[in-house]
């Protein structure tokens, strides 16, 4: 049954994708797997290394490894080169307003030194953070669609296990219901009421909003039943924040 779910989500995803002038206005049944994750969610060829580095470079880095220098130098990219990095529907419809954030020329690492800039470094790396997650499951679950049922059943058991399946909660992206820059002004005014944000001081999304999710789905993230879906902290309103939420109301 969830794999029939799945692949109807997946259809969803295609005709919304469609209807907002992505896959070049294909009919949705001709539309394949790779395009949809590649629509979603892409790196170009050449850009795929340094956001490798970058994966690495966010979370912090052990630095006995021995490519700990070459992690480093992610922390040289300024906040712009960092978030042009992606590209697609995601990006799109979900980042960090630019009058959010104090100067985009300045490099990641600016941001780890300056304690000035506390806010910022939560908000830049938490969205890369949850870029490069994605980024890394969509890459991982595409590199299983051609499996076979004997190479499905032998990745069960694999230490290195590939995702076979996109994440629900990925999904609410796909599916623009994650509250975001774009979101409806009512949807926006009735998280921020969850979150507890003033809602007289902007009809838009803000600073402390985002920061208020990052925090919540930090929580959530730490909850071992969200694991086996490897679910991101993230910067918008997405359904695991709202229920949290609620529940605490």
């Amino acid at each position: 049954m969830r794999e029939v779910e799945r692949k109807f989500l997946s259809d969803v995803c295609k005709i919304q994708f469609i209807r907002n002038g992505y896959l070049n206005g294909n009919s949705y049944h001709l539309v394949s797997e790779y395009e949809l994750v590649d629509e979603f969610l892409r790196v170009s060829l050449e850009d795929r290394e340094t956001v490798a580095l970058l994966t690495k470079y966010l979370p912090g880095y052990d630095p006995e490894k021995p490519d700990y220098e070459q992690v480093q130098s992610a922390g040289d990219l300024t906040i712009r080169e960092s978030l042009n990095l992606f590209h697609g529907y995601m990006t799109d419809n979900y980042y960090v307003p630019e009058e959010l954030l104090s100067n985009l020329s300045l490099t990641l690492s600016d941001l780890s030194e300056d304690d000035t800039l506390k806010n910022d470094k939560m908000l830049v790396y938490g969205y890369l953070t949850l870029l490069c997650s994605m980024y890394s499951i969509l890459q991982s679950y595409r590199s299983t669609l051609n499996f076979s049922p004997s190479q499905v059943e032998e990745n069960e058991t694999s230490e290195d296990k590939k995702v076979t399946s996109i994440p629900y909660w990925l999904y609410s992206y796909m599916l623009l219901r994650v509250v975001g820059p774009k979101s409806d002004y009512l949807d926006v005014q009735d998280m921020k009421s969850l979150l507890g944000v003033d809602i007289t001081t902007s009809d838009e999304i803000t600073k402390e909003f985002m920061l208020r999710c990052l925090t919540i789905s930090s929580k959530i993230a730490e909850d071992a039943s969200e694991a086996r879906e490897q679910y991101c902290p993230t910067i918008f309103g997405d359904t695991h924040i709202e229920k949290y939420t609620r529940l605490r109301t």
